[in-house]
């Protein structure tokens, strides 16, 4: 049987990526399953960030940032609503990241953390839109500050 080399080429390809996909899953699923916490790094570090940036703009969306009523005036409404859409993408982050933890009590972790690690992989692709959403706030955010402090 002759085989087309254009095939055999794309057959090793699809070797390669399947064995890379294979490898990235075992070494999530193993980070997982060795922390204290039951969560990669990358999902601890995401959590506190975004944590700490649904607190800030909860603060910002609930009470007035600035009592002078000329400063007020000139971008208080936009802040506000700025600092709601971000807490609503840092919560749905929160959410997400949460959900691939790994219970410290579970019977049995090592197959959960594998499980956790198949669904981290899954959802990198909405984990990295809601980063890039939250970052864009942030920087909006950011810059309303400084045009209503400047």
């Amino acid at each position: 049987m002759v085989v087309d080399p254009f095939s055999a080429l794309g057959v090793a390809g699809n070797i390669v990526q399947f064995l890379d996909f294979g490898s990235k899953l075992v070494s999530k699923g193993r980070e997982i399953y060795s922390s204290a916490d039951g969560s990669s790094i990358t999902n601890v570090e995401l959590e506190i960030i975004s944590q700490d940036l649904h607190e800030i703009t909860d603060s910002l969306a609930s009470t007035p940032p600035f009592n002078s009523i000329q400063i007020s005036n000139l971008g208080d409404d936009e802040m506000r609503r700025l600092a709601t859409s971000c807490k609503t993408v840092a919560e749905q982050l929160l959410g997400v990241v949460r959900d691939l933890k790994v219970d410290e009590t579970c019977k049995h972790r090592r197959w959960k953390s594998f499980r956790q690690a198949l669904k981290s992989v899954w959802k990198d692709g909405d984990i990295q839109s809601l980063q890039d959403r939250l970052d864009g706030f942030r920087g909006q955010l950011t810059i309303r500050l400084i045009t209503i402090l400047g």
